[in-house]
């Protein structure tokens, strides 16, 4: 038997995929979620953040001592099913005061000792407990390393990253539209966020562009998120929320 021989059962494919059956709508119901996930969410569980939720739209109040906390919690909102938006204004306030110069030296030895970064690529200045992160990496993999390490080192109250992502020739970069677009197709099948039946794809000179309707901006997200693993280059987000206009 060879290749051509071989069919694809898709909705085979589709019911091994994970769905929510039963979607939080109601503005209580998602408050009360968002707070129970933030129990067990260690990076926010001391801090307690107040939660506001009107219409689909999250509000975060409070204080938090490090950056991270503060993005855990944001991120903890947007994977509710239900939330459509989140406004994260928690307030950062390290409990111990550092100095810039110390901070600076932590933040070195933590990109220096870390094995996915190169630390000659990174700039790094400290100004009254706000980091910023200059220079050129090779990957959004590691552009977001860099700031999740920044936000774990002692004293950060704010993580500003410049750092840009150097283009890399590679093989990938000679595959065909057609490959790129076959690739993304299984990546939206296999993704247990995404329902790949609400997402059209097409590739043109390597850009995606997404078009459809997803069921939330969580959805709307990943789904860009495979187009990029699938091997884009660029993708252009065309995805409508159902009933975000209301």
């Amino acid at each position: 038997m060879n290749s051509e021989e071989i069919e694809v059962d898709w909705n085979g494919l589709e019911r091994l995929r994970w769905r929510e059956n039963d979607p939080i709508k109601e503005d209580e119901e998602i408050k009360k979620a968002i707070e129970a996930t933030f129990l067990f969410d260690p990076r926010v569980l001391s801090f307690n953040p107040e939660v506001e939720v009107r219409a689909g739209v999250v509000t975060l109040t409070g204080v938090v001592d490090n950056p991270a906390a503060k993005q855990a919690a944001g991120q903890d909102a947007r994977n509710t099913v239900g939330v459509w938006q989140v406004r994260n204004l928690l307030k950062v306030r390290p409990l111990e005061k550092v100095s810039d110069e110390t901070m600076e030296d932590n933040l070195d030895k933590a990109f220096r000792n870390d094995a996915y970064l190169d630390r000659r690529e990174i700039a790094v200045s400290v100004d009254n407990d706000k980091v910023l992160l200059r220079g050129n990496v090779d990957s959004r993999f590691e552009k977001a390393r860099a700031e999740t390490l920044a936000t774990r080192v002692r004293g950060v109250a704010e993580v500003y990253n410049q750092l840009k992502i150097e283009e890399i020739v590679t093989a990938r970069q000679f595959e065909t539209d057609w490959d790129i677009r076959h690739k993304i197709h299984d990546e939206l099948w296999w993704s247990p966020f995404v329902d790949a039946n609400q997402v059209h794809v097409g590739v043109r000179d390597g850009v995606a562009t997404l078009t459809g309707e997803v069921d939330s901006y969580t959805e709307r997200g990943a789904a860009v998120e495979n187009a990029y693993e699938g091997g884009a280059r660029k993708v252009n987000n065309y995805l409508e929320v159902e009933n975000s206009h209301h």
